[in-house]
């Protein structure tokens, strides 16, 4: 595990994870690293397809502390039944005046032939986002490393 500077105000983050139809999704969660979320107005998560298509999201956690080292599970608005077996992305949006948190997660992913292949597991996508998430989402700009986050 690494702390990652994987956020940038207001652009979402999204990491690749494999579900297995008939599992019911309600809750989504992302681990901080040493970098706690420093006055944030906005924090959603969501769940999207493999084509970035937005299938849940979270309701705005807002102005809620989100300290370092620790988990924040927020609950979707209403629960997914997974339809298909298959590669799915969870996402991040934090908007915060001063600093958004950093991430756990993996690091040293140093070639993008490989990670970047599609479909492509983790990165960045649209920005300028403040209070909802956007569906569909951006095409994924590869990062160099893979956030930690996980459903329930």
């Amino acid at each position: 595990e690494a702390d990652l500077s994987a956020l940038t105000s207001g652009r979402l983050s999204l990491q690749a994870i494999w579900l297995t139809a008939g599992e019911v999704i309600n809750w989504i969660s992302f681990h901080s690293a040493s970098t706690a979320a420093n006055a944030p107005t906005n924090q959603l998560f969501g769940l999207y397809d493999i084509n970035r298509n937005l299938l849940a999201t979270t309701a705005n956690d807002t102005t809620a502390a989100w300290s370092t080292n620790s988990i924040k599970t927020l609950k979707l608005t209403s629960s997914y039944t997974v339809p298909t077996t298959g590669l799915y992305y969870i996402g991040i949006m934090v908007t915060a005046t001063t600093a958004v948190p950093t991430l756990k997660g993996l690091t040293s992913l140093t070639d993008t032939q490989l990670h970047g292949a599609s479909p492509i597991l983790g990165g960045t996508s649209s920005t300028g986002l403040t209070t909802s998430l956007p569906n569909p989402a951006a095409a994924i700009t590869v990062a160099t490393s893979q956030i930690w986050g996980c459903v329930s």
